[in-house]
């Protein structure tokens, strides 16, 4: 005759208290951590945007971008002062209790001097080099202190006047004069003279490496400038 061993009582008791311990406790931190909630707040000179309350691993909202009289809005980094660690919405999941602190650049062009360096499309981030390369002064502009400009395409001086609105950011050329106005560079089936014209608005980058970028195609693309030492 067989003899069946029975587990004491208070093994099985014990047991089964430490199983649904586990269990609970393993539940309750689930939904501790998808139910943990974090502060966003947004801080900086002039800046007055309401935190958000982001769900842990989730993504914020990106706000509309603040306007500073005088200054251009130049990004949300999460170091202030350094400004080194620029905060990405579209890749940036939030799982702690943050600070984005905005940067501020002297939104003037006036007195500076680019190079054009290509054509970037918005969408790919393609950069798009223009011919000649090598030429020095070539697709060069300077916004001089008047708001009149100077430029050259390559082959031909021009040179006309411009207005900017520094709160919304929007650019215009008024009126761009050439020496040889049948002198072109074929750039995406449009000349470089019709690109300016359709100018609508830009951002003066201060982040390294500096660059000017004015938006044209209804703000698909736009023409990448670098700085240069004026003449």
């Amino acid at each position: 005759m067989k003899r069946i061993l029975k587990k004491p009582l208070w093994f099985t008791v014990i047991t089964t208290q430490c199983l649904v311990a586990v269990a609970l406790l393993a539940a309750v931190g689930c939904d501790k951590l998808e139910d943990k909630h974090y502060t966003l707040n947004f801080a900086g000179e002039g800046i007055s945007l309401e935190p958000q309350s982001i769900a842990h691993g989730e993504y914020a909202t990106a706000p509309e971008n603040p306007e500073r009289e005088g200054y251009g809005f130049a990004g949300w980094f999460t170091d202030n002062g350094t400004f080194a660690n620029e905060w990405d919405f579209k890749t940036g999941i939030v799982t702690q209790d943050t600070t984005l602190y905005a940067k501020w650049g002297e939104n003037t062009l006036q007195g500076t001097k680019w190079k054009l360096i290509g054509i970037v499309d918005v969408q790919t981030g393609n950069l798009t080099k223009l011919e000649p390369k090598d030429c020095d002064k070539c697709y060069t502009l300077t916004f001089d202190t008047n708001d009149t400009f100077s430029g050259q395409m390559g082959c031909n001086i021009m040179f006309g006047n411009y207005e900017i609105d520094y709160n919304t950011g929007v650019f215009r050329f008024i009126d761009i004069v050439f020496s040889e106005v049948n002198c072109i560079y074929k750039m995406e089936e449009n000349s470089y003279s019709q690109i300016l014209w359709k100018i609508q608005s830009f951002i003066l980058k201060d982040v390294s490496p500096r660059a000017l970028h004015l938006y044209y195609n209804e703000n698909k693309n736009y023409l990448l400038f670098n700085p240069r030492e004026k003449s």
